[in-house]
């Protein structure tokens, strides 16, 4: 489960693990101006990421889907892989972060 604040959930299941997944590294050569540059710095989300919350627009335009991938309760796990696939795509990668410092990935399950 991809939870943007996990410190927001209340209580603890054993049958779900969560990670703080809401960040994707910026595509290499990504111009976003001096304008882009700083409201990425004031906003908080540092010079390398973008959360992907913001992405999935985008992405949701190119891919011309009319659909959300992963708003609501009843998020299909087929729609937040679509996600991730077509946001990679683009050049999108997973970032887990801790701040503006890169968090090492989790191990695929086997």
């Amino acid at each position: 489960m991809d939870v943007a604040i996990p410190g927001t959930l209340r209580g603890r299941r054993r049958d779900v693990r969560v990670y703080a997944g809401e960040a994707v590294a910026l595509p290499p050569g990504w111009d976003r101006g001096g304008w882009g540059h700083l409201f990425h710095l004031l906003a908080g989300y540092g010079p390398w990421q973008v959360f992907a919350c913001l992405v999935e627009p985008l992405v949701l335009a190119v891919e011309g889907r009319r659909r959300p991938y992963a708003l609501g309760r009843r998020v299909e796990p087929e729609d937040v892989r679509a996600f991730g696939r077509a946001a990679e795509a683009l050049g999108f990668r997973p970032r887990l972060a801790r701040g503006w410092l890169p968090a090492p990935l989790p191990a695929a399950a086997g």
